[in-house]
């Protein structure tokens, strides 16, 4: 057998024995998210720690069969960085439905963050629910009041790599971002929309199959 296959071979063989050894460690991770106040339903998996900042009374709720990959190389495509979810004050809220997955995504939330049904999150998105600092520059100077507005993002979305939503935005349902796209208006349910800003490109009807 040739040497670089040899060594492909044992690079192959410590990748899987890596991801094995984090899988082990789900049930360590799941107790210290519960810890942290963080609510979940049955068979949600961890894949390295994730970064967790929960404000007082505030809630970080993930739901059935959800997928948060956050381990160093655990997904060739991303960056390491750990699925983040933080809330900034007592009255935010960030809440994942079923089977959602996502790797290395950021989420920080001032007032309500909700991710529906089977939804997909691709690497290194950023969703935020404020803007952190007003653009009035007399207000930010004065008294820097967070404007806010509720992220959703209906069920059976696919949101591509490196994607940012902002704040007030709802993405329909079985509606597709395309990478790297900014998502500062809404986007109507079946459709597949791109850019920034992200503009709808196709409308289609998925659940008839057309």
């Amino acid at each position: 057998m040739p040497k670089t296959d040899i060594i492909g071979t044992y690079f192959w063989k410590l990748f899987f024995l890596r991801i094995r050894l984090l899988m082990s460690m789900n049930g360590l991770i799941k107790i210290c998210c519960r810890i942290r106040g963080l609510t979940m339903g049955s068979h949600v998996k961890f894949l390295g720690f994730p970064r967790i900042r929960r404000f007082p009374e505030s809630k970080i709720i993930i739901g059935n069969n959800c997928s948060l990959i956050s381990a160093k190389h655990a997904d060739f495509f991303a960056i390491h960085r750990p699925c983040t979810l933080v809330t900034l004050n007592g009255e935010a809220r960030i809440i994942l439905g079923d089977n959602v997955g996502m790797t290395a995504v950021s989420i920080g939330s001032a007032s309500k963050v909700t991710i529906g049904n089977n939804v997909k999150i691709g690497a290194l998105t950023t969703i935020f629910d404020t803007d952190f600092h007003h653009s009035d520059p007399a207000i930010r100077l004065n008294n820097d009041v967070m404007p806010t507005s509720p992220v959703t993002i209906e069920d059976n979305v696919f949101i591509g790599y490196n994607c940012l939503v902002l704040k007030g935005v709802t993405i329909g349902k079985n509606s597709v971002i395309g990478a790297n796209s900014v998502v500062i208006n809404n986007i109507p349910e079946n459709s597949v929309a791109i850019g920034n800003p992200c503009r709808t490109i196709i409308r289609r009807n998925w659940d008839s199959n057309k």
